[in-house]
């Protein structure tokens, strides 16, 4: 489990959902960061976003605010940066999301809930089966899971095939 891997100086969160207008993911990810950073003894932490202007100047003082362009271009910079935990703190479309778990020294995957998994009228059919097959790939790249409740836990271990040690509530 995660705990018996040497953790890094570094947590990358994915903030590149925060420029959108504020709903639960978003303050997910801003609490997150906000908690982590004023934790005593706690490794430095790295928001990547898309918007850097648009994050709030209070969260923009407590962690290191990188740009990302793109996937690639996070993917290049977490590569090229020092050893990290790299957390993606949101579900995404195509596997290419879920790569900076896979060249991170520690890959942690937040699965908020399993709407978009059970209800394919919210898209499109490609673009459904896409989000499951991204899904079930970046799991394996995960050294750990984390989810908001026992039932998502429950979901998790039965659609993905996860033992539950791998997940946290």
């Amino acid at each position: 489990g995660c705990q018996d891997l040497m953790l890094p100086n570094l947590i990358v969160l994915d903030g590149r959902l925060l420029h959108r207008p504020v709903s639960g993911l978003e303050r997910y990810v801003s609490s997150l960061t906000s908690t982590l950073s004023i934790r005593e003894h706690s490794p430095n932490i790295a928001l990547a976003v898309e918007w850097p202007v648009q994050i709030s100047s209070s969260l923009s003082r407590r962690c290191n605010v990188f740009p990302v362009h793109n996937e690639r271009h996070l993917v290049e910079t977490i590569k090229a940066g020092p050893p990290c935990l790299y957390h993606a703190t949101w579900l995404g479309y195509s596997s290419a999301h879920y790569l900076p778990m896979a060249v991170a020294n520690v890959g942690v995957l937040t699965i908020p809930d399993f709407i978009l998994w059970d209800h394919p009228e919210y898209s499109s059919p490609d673009l459904h089966a896409k989000f499951q097959a991204a899904l079930q790939i970046g799991v394996q790249w995960a050294h750990r899971c984390l989810v908001y409740s026992e039932h998502t836990k429950n979901q998790a271990m039965e659609r993905l095939g996860i033992s539950s040690e791998f997940i946290g509530v």
